[in-house]
């Protein structure tokens, strides 16, 4: 399971020259958990595209609604207690703070397209190219500690 942001998602639905990636991350893991904020961000996202004219109403609900699919049973309140804590320790936007905080408190990787996340906190982050270009095993700054069996 990882944590994934929106710019993400939205490389999922809205084609372009990061949607290949977002396919490619889907496809290493498809256990996509988020805090439910993803849900204000993702319409902002698609706000330009369909007040242009490159997408319809229709389709971005339609896309709304298969977005949700991916995280059924895998969306999280915003954790809002370290959210400062993460904006005031770095450059990094108050929107990735919630993503940032409930990676590190499910001990799970926040897969972003949001370089400066993964620069300030790279023991939480990972860039989604190098998430899909890792290979197995995960790096090993974003495993999951092993806990010794009881004898």
């Amino acid at each position: 399971m990882i944590v994934v942001s929106t710019d993400v998602v939205v490389a999922l639905y809205l084609p372009g020259e990061s949607s290949n990636l977002a396919e490619a991350v889907l496809k290493r893991d498809s256990s996509w958990c988020s805090p439910m904020l993803w849900r204000t961000l993702f319409p902002h996202y698609l706000t330009q595209p369909l007040r242009s004219g490159q997408i319809t109403p229709e389709l971005v609900q339609l896309m709304l609604e298969e977005a949700k699919l991916l995280f059924l049973g895998r969306e999280f309140p915003a954790p809002v207690e370290d959210n400062m804590g993460f904006v005031l320790n770095s450059n990094c936007s108050a929107f990735i703070a919630p993503f940032l905080a409930l990676a590190r408190g499910l001990k799970i990787p926040l897969v972003t397209f949001d370089a400066e996340a993964v620069r300030a906190f790279p023991e939480i982050a990972i860039l989604a190219k190098d998430f899909v270009n890792a290979g197995s095993p995960m790096p090993a700054r974003l495993r999951k500690p092993v806990r010794k069996k009881r004898k």
